[in-house]
């Protein structure tokens, strides 16, 4: 004989539902902390890299005062922002709008978070625009300045060129000109003129390296280069001996 027994089916029971927590950088260990704020004033460039990443590079749209405010005001809200806050004006070419809008962001910037930490800006620049006009701002707000350059002038001009197809080299030579520089103002580190794309130096018991080319193939395949930063990656990890104390400034 045979004895059926029933099967009663029961619902299945969604899982539990954990209750998610409000974001708080407390939560983290060190807590977070914003130092360093990247904001796009406009994805115009005025030159036309071929290795560029960034779409729209042809649209004059800039970045709302407002939206520059709010930004300020969420690391605020958010009790992100650090004692020390670098915003770093970059992507499109910063320099292709009008210096009295960099004067007002600035300004907004400094209005919000001007009491609350120390605050300070940089720019990322092709530097083929810098004027005397742009000398004066950069010099009123202490503005640090970042150029964009791809070693020597074959290897630039082959991928950094303007939108009609010259290259750019000699016009950023022209807007680095040593003799221009005013080597009394605040900042200015060296009174030799030597201004380092490329720098070494001890840290503590560490060793820190800084290299400013390699934007294209070409300078990663130069044999010169190459013996370079072999010898700089053997330095950094202790393989090799070396001096990196500063030369005389």
């Amino acid at each position: 004989m045979v004895v059926s027994t029933p099967v009663r089916w029961l619902a299945r029971r969604p899982p539990p539902v954990t209750p998610i927590d409000a974001f708080d950088p407390a939560h983290f260990t060190p807590a977070l902390k914003t130092r360093l704020l990247i904001l796009q004033p406009t994805p115009f460039c005025n030159i036309d890299c071929d290795y560029c990443y960034l779409p729209d590079r042809r649209s004059t749209a800039r970045m709302s005062l407002a939206t520059m405010r709010r930004a300020a005001e969420r690391l605020l809200d958010d009790k992100l922002l650090a004692e020390q806050l670098t915003v770093v004006w970059h992507a499109g070419e910063p320099l292709t709008l009008p210096v009295g809008y960099f004067e007002a962001a600035i300004g907004v910037l400094d209005e919000v978070l001007g009491g609350r930490c120390r605050l300070s800006h940089s720019i990322q620049t092709n530097a083929t625009l810098i004027d005397a006009d742009w000398c004066v701002l950069i010099k009123r707000h202490d503005i640090r300045i970042g150029v964009s350059v791809d070693g020597p002038v074959d290897l630039h001009d082959a991928h950094r060129r303007t939108r009609t197809g010259r290259g750019t080299h000699a016009r950023v030579l022209l807007s680095l000109d040593a003799d221009r520089i005013d080597l009394s103002r605040k900042g200015v580190k060296r009174t030799d003129k030597d201004f380092p794309v490329i720098w070494a130096k001890n840290y503590g018991k560490g060793r820190v390296l800084y290299n400013g080319l390699g934007h294209v193939q070409g300078v990663w395949e130069r044999p010169e280069f190459q013996k370079m930063w072999l010898e700089m990656v053997q330095w950094s990890l202790g393989l090799v001996p070396g001096e990196a104390a500063p030369r005389g400034k």
